[in-house]
């Protein structure tokens, strides 16, 4: 606004009437200039919270990388002390090769042996898109 009453001021200083048609353009250019900033505050905001997104889904990505390391390590440390005799009532009833010798598993850990890996290449995948994807303004 100061730099429209500037400019009003070199207008009347050369004779020019501040109530006539130059006044009014020239607030309506000055009311414009504003009204053009105000898309870029809009993309610059939109472009923090993209930013503040794209951190909380790489927070998300790394605590479910982190479950999926820790259920891996479960399993495998317990799965050669699983029963050598199948067991209905522990749902022990599926054999599994241990190092030489078969121990029965259960289905839970037959699947989370099965999908643990896959799931993690898929998180290490969408990570890698989360950090490498640029939002355009």
């Amino acid at each position: 606004m100061s730099r429209s009453i500037a400019t009003l001021d070199v207008f009347a200083w050369r004779g020019f009437a501040e109530d006539g048609p130059w006044e009014k353009l020239l607030v309506t250019l000055d009311q414009g200039c504003v009204g053009l900033r105000s898309p870029l505050k809009r993309s610059i905001r939109w472009l923090n919270h993209v930013k503040v997104f794209r951190k909380a889904l790489l927070g998300v990505i790394i605590t479910v990388l982190i479950i999926i390391v820790v259920l891996w390590w479960y399993v495998l440390s317990g799965l050669c002390a699983s029963p050598s005799n199948p067991n209905v009532a522990t749902q022990n009833t599926i054999a599994f090769n241990c190092h030489g010798s078969i121990v029965y598993i259960t289905p839970l850990e037959q699947a989370l042996l099965h999908w643990l890996i896959p799931g993690g290449f898929l998180v290490i995948l969408a990570g890698h898109l989360v950090r490498r994807w640029q939002p355009r303004a």
